[in-house]
């Protein structure tokens, strides 16, 4: 288990022993000046050791030797990074770094050799971009971004197009409130990923609907959640009499209740798809 620590610059490592138990902490300091943000884990090197990336002011790697030790180095992307996600963007099945920096860009690295060194693209993103992840949106076997856009209160998609040099379909946005983090997860089943992001006012869910996405709490599929999904949610009100029929219980709880109406005020418009 990697995780940042409290101090500033800092990352905290625990060793599994396979039984369910681990061993540490072991805490390294990182170059930088502000608290380390995600870290990711990956190959970057294609050694087969694990590396860990992390985001302190810049995009430092820490390679894994396998042995539990991370010797560090910063990453040649420049600019201020605020985190960071890992993927082979080229196809080339080298690791690529996407590191979202304070300038509303993300700096591509594109590596052509394990361990060698890295052609630098920039992607233009929301000015308040403040959290990156990467996974496969439509399901092409190419790597996608997304980003969460904390004041303009959004989530941004980006499409990888799948070529040598990287390339990206430019963002597209979607509402979600107060967005600070985000993650990518399949939570309806239906073999594509989905979106959640977290944010002051509480979780927007974004489901993938194959080439758009749709929030649970537009219950009648108009792409806005408004008056007319309230009135269909306090139709349903109560305990849900069809198990698996209840498309207001927002929260799965058996009941349409007050944590649903919370969920789907929570969703209220000006979400659209777009």
């Amino acid at each position: 288990v990697v995780t940042k620590a409290n101090q500033i610059s800092w990352l905290t490592t625990f060793f599994g022993q396979g039984d369910g138990t681990f061993t540490g902490p072991s805490e390294k300091q990182l170059a930088g000046f502000t608290s380390t943000n995600r870290p990711v884990v990956a190959d970057r090197n294609g050694d087969g050791h694990l590396d860990v990336l992390s985001s302190t002011t810049y995009c430092n790697v820490s390679y894994g030797n396998g042995n539990g030790g991370f010797p560090s180095g910063n990453l040649p992307d420049g600019g201020y990074s605020l985190m960071a996600a890992a993927a082979d963007f080229t196809g080339d099945g080298v690791v690529d770094v996407a590191n979202l920096r304070n300038t509303a860009q993300i700096a591509i690295a594109h590596y052509w050799e394990e361990g060698g060194s890295a052609v630098i693209n920039t992607l233009t993103v929301e000015p308040n971009a403040v959290a990156i992840v990467t996974g496969d949106l439509n399901n092409d076997g190419v790597p996608d971004l997304v980003t969460a856009n904390s004041y303009s209160e959004s989530v941004s998609a980006i499409i990888g197009i799948g070529d040598d040099d990287g390339t990206f379909e430019p963002p597209v946005s979607y509402d979600a409130s107060n967005a600070f983090s985000v993650l990518l997860e399949d939570f309806d089943g239906d073999g594509r990923l989905d979106i959640a992001a977290t944010g002051v006012d509480g979780v927007s869910v974004l489901l993938n609907m194959g080439g758009t996405v749709s929030s649970p709490a537009d219950l009648n599929g108009d792409g806005v959640v408004n008056g007319a999904d309230l009135g269909l949610l306090l139709a349903e009100w109560g305990v849900c009499r069809n198990a698996g029929a209840c498309p207001a219980d927002l929260d799965g709880n058996g009941a349409v209740d007050g944590g649903d109406l919370g969920l789907l005020l929570a969703n209220w418009d000006p979400y659209q798809l777009q």
